[in-house]
C-alpha cells in the first residue's frame, strides 16, 4: 500500500510511472550512478550543441566576409573581377537591346534574345540581393540613389511579365536605365558627386538666375513681337520657348524677330546666354579642382 502511494504521489509531479517504479526498485547507489551520468551526458550534449553552433556562426560570419570582400569592395582582385562582371553584363545588355529594337528580326534571334534576358536579368537579381545582405546599412543602401537605380534597372524586366506587346516593348526601353549604373563603378562619377555637393548653394543660386533671365526674355519679346507675330508670340508661354533657344545658345532659328526693338532685345538675351553657360560650367570646374586636390592631400 505504502508503495502504491509513493508511486501514485510521484507520478502527480508528472513523471513517468515506469521511471519512478525502477528508481524505487534500484539501490540508492546504482540510482546515484545513473543520475550523474544523465547529467554528465547532458552536459557533453550541450557542450557539444554550443560547439556546433559556434563553428555555424563563424561559417556564416566568415563567408559574409567573404562575401562583403567581393561584393562591396573594389580593392580586391575578387572585388575588381565582380564589378568587371556587372560592367561587362550591363555594356552587354545594353547591346542586345538595341539589337532588339532592328527590323525584320528572325524568330531564332527573337528567341535568343528573350533567353538572354532571362540569363542577365536573374544574374543582376542575384547581385542586387547580395548588395542587400553584405551592406553594412541595409536600409541606407535600399533607399540610397544607387541602390534605388539598381532596383529601378530590375523593374522593367519583371513588369513586362503578363502584359501586352506594346507595353512591353516600353518597358524594354525604360532597361536602358542600366546604363547609369556604369557611373557607380567610376572614380570620377564620385568626385563628380562630391564637386555637386560641395557648389550645391552656387549651382542653385545660378539656376534662380537662369529662371529669371527666362521669365524676363519671355516677357520682352513677347512685348517686342506681339505686334507683328501674333502667331508666333501668342503669349509669355508661348515665347518662352524662343527664351529657351536663344538662353541655351542653340538657336533653332524656327521664331526670329523682325522688329528693330525685337532683334536689338535679341542681342541682350544672347550675351546674357554666355553666362548663363560660362558661369555653372566655372563652378563646377572649380569645385572639382577643390575635390581632387583634397583627394590628393588625403593621399599624401
Amino acid at each position: 500500500m505504502r508503495f502504491c502511494r509513493c508511486v501514485e504521489r510521484r507520478s502527480r509531479n508528472s513523471a513517468p510511472v515506469g521511471m519512478l517504479l525502477a528508481q524505487s526498485i534500484l539501490p540508492y547507489g546504482v540510482r546515484i550512478g545513473i543520475a550523474r551520468r544523465t547529467r554528465s551526458n547532458n552536459a557533453e550534449s550541450r557542450r557539444l550543441n554550443a560547439g556546433i553552433k559556434n563553428a555555424l556562426n563563424r561559417n556564416y560570419w566568415s563567408l559574409t566576409m567573404k562575401l562583403t570582400d567581393i561584393v562591396q569592395r573594389n580593392d580586391t582582385s575578387l572585388g575588381r573581377t565582380f564589378d568587371a562582371i556587372v560592367i561587362f553584363l550591363i555594356i552587354y545588355l545594353i547591346l542586345t537591346l538595341c539589337v532588339s529594337t532592328l527590323p525584320d528580326l528572325s524568330e531564332s534571334a527573337k528567341f535568343y534574345l528573350k533567353i538572354s534576358d532571362y540569363i542577365v536579368f536573374t544574374l543582376f537579381t542575384v547581385e542586387y540581393v547580395l548588395r542587400i545582405a553584405t551592406a553594412p546599412n541595409k536600409r541606407k543602401y535600399i533607399f540610397s540613389f544607387f541602390g534605388m537605380l539598381d532596383l529601378i534597372a530590375l523593374l522593367p524586366f519583371y513588369l513586362s511579365f503578363g502584359i501586352g506587346l506594346e507595353a512591353t516593348r516600353i518597358f524594354r526601353l525604360f532597361a536602358f536605365i542600366q546604363i547609369l549604373r556604369l557611373s557607380k563603378y567610376s572614380n570620377a562619377t564620385r568626385r563628380f558627386h562630391l564637386a555637386l555637393v560641395n557648389a550645391k548653394e552656387e549651382l542653385v543660386l545660378v539656376l534662380v538666375i537662369a529662371a529669371m533671365l527666362l521669365f524676363l526674355s519671355s516677357a520682352g519679346i513677347y512685348f517686342f513681337e506681339h505686334e507683328a507675330q501674333p502667331e508666333a508670340f501668342k503669349s509669355v508661354f508661348h515665347s518662352m520657348w524662343w527664351s529657351i533657344a536663344t538662353l541655351s545658345g542653340v538657336g533653332y532659328g524656327d521664331v526670329v524677330p523682325v522688329t528693330a526693338g525685337g532683334r536689338f532685345f535679341t542681342g541682350v538675351v544672347m550675351v546674357c546666354s554666355l553666362a548663363v553657360v560660362a558661369v555653372p560650367a566655372g563652378i563646377m570646374a572649380s569645385a572639382l579642382s577643390r575635390v581632387s586636390s583634397e583627394e590628393h592631400n588625403s593621399r599624401n
